[in-house]
């Protein structure tokens, strides 16, 4: 399998040390005792008879604190990555198919996988195939295990890149345009699609970061609530009874499906319930039984296209946004973006 950079150097040991105190806030009655039990000896005086002995409640701690902690996030991916994987893929299509009857609308079940173009991509150049190529093998692949639906989260970034723009739009014209201070200090935007970065910024700047930080949820976030919602809805399944599983490149997507605020909105379910990466398909087998993407959101879209957008690897957040604001803000029509490398002077009074 793949892993995330600081998992990947360090074998899955902690490349960060961990804190050596937890930041719950329910751990503190432990250290508060602690410190009242200590006892002052002197030399002519022990006196034992003030300390009462205390029982503690019992503390519980979940990994979704942990994600808060200024402990390590590998050691949260430790953890995950043993919680997930093939494995418990395979163990959940066998639940699923023995559970899969169709009855009525609380026994009635559905499997969708998801499938992000970055993993798409490198499956693409492993087998030498074309990326539209490879998404039918990867869709018989799966159909063939069992899953009912396979997705391409492109539709997911397009809808994230879309309210970015639009965050930007009225982040700018609120602290710019319309703001009336004579003295306006220049702030970005930071979009929060990695949760690798977002549980860094939690957990070493806090307060400086966190208020920049994009609300716009990520394409798998997105993917997942429509899914577990505007799926739902539409096939007349209930949200528990859907397992939605995502294709990532990266594992770092598997602390944010964690994450208490990606719950269905009856806390049934977790909207993305497993995340897999690219490498536990094998797609040598696939030759002549390719599959189309299932098409959820239009009738008439070609069932073999696959969609893409301009800017990088990354998503494409920057070159959207820029194009999408010059032409809000100033009316400004921009074809082309061009990107220049610079670097900022050793001086607190510079910014780039």
């Amino acid at each position: 399998m793949s892993f995330s950079g600081t998992v990947r150097l360090t074998d899955l040991n902690d490349f960060i040390a961990p804190s050596q105190n937890c930041i719950k806030p329910i751990l503190d009655e432990r250290s508060t005792a602690n410190q009242s039990e200590r006892m002052r000896l002197d030399r002519d005086e022990i006196n034992k008879s003030s300390q009462e002995k205390r029982i503690l409640k019992p503390v519980s701690v979940t990994l979704d604190d942990c994600l808060a902690c200024s402990g390590c996030i590998t050691s949260a991916e430790t953890v995950l990555i043993e919680q997930q994987g093939p494995k418990e893929f395979l163990k959940m299509i066998e639940e699923f198919s023995n559970d899969n009857k169709v009855i009525s609308k609380e026994t009635k079940s559905l499997f969708v996988v998801s499938i992000s173009p970055q993993s798409r991509a490198s499956l693409a150049a492993s087998y030498n195939l074309t990326v539209e190529v490879t998404q039918r093998k990867l869709c018989a692949f799966l159909r063939s295990l069992g899953v009912n639906v396979c997705l391409d989260t492109t539709f997911a970034r397009n809808f994230s890149l879309l309210a970015t723009a639009e965050e930007f739009v009225d982040y700018y014209r609120k602290n710019y345009l319309n703001s009336t201070s004579t003295s306006l200090s220049i702030s970005p935007l930071i979009t929060a699609i990695c949760p690798g970065w977002v549980c860094y910024a939690e957990k070493s700047v806090g307060d400086i970061v966190i208020p920049l930080m994009s609300k716009v949820r990520s394409p798998q976030a997105i993917a997942g609530s429509f899914v577990k919602d505007y799926l739902s809805q539409m096939m007349n399944i209930l949200p528990n009874r859907i397992r939605h599983v995502t294709i990532m490149p990266c594992f770092d997507k598997k602390l944010e499906a964690s994450r208490s605020a990606f719950f269905t909105d009856d806390g049934s379910s977790r909207e993305v319930d497993l995340i897999l990466d690219e490498k536990c398909a094998d797609l040598k087998n696939f030759d002549s039984n390719e599959q189309p993407n299932d098409l959820c959101l239009s009738d008439i879209v070609d069932e073999n296209a696959l969609y893409n957008h301009e800017g990088s690897g990354s998503g494409g957040y920057l070159e959207f946004v820029f194009k999408y604001a010059a032409k809000e803000l100033f009316n400004l029509d921009i074809s082309s973006v061009e990107y220049k490398q610079r670097h900022t002077r050793s001086s607190s009074n510079s910014r780039q």
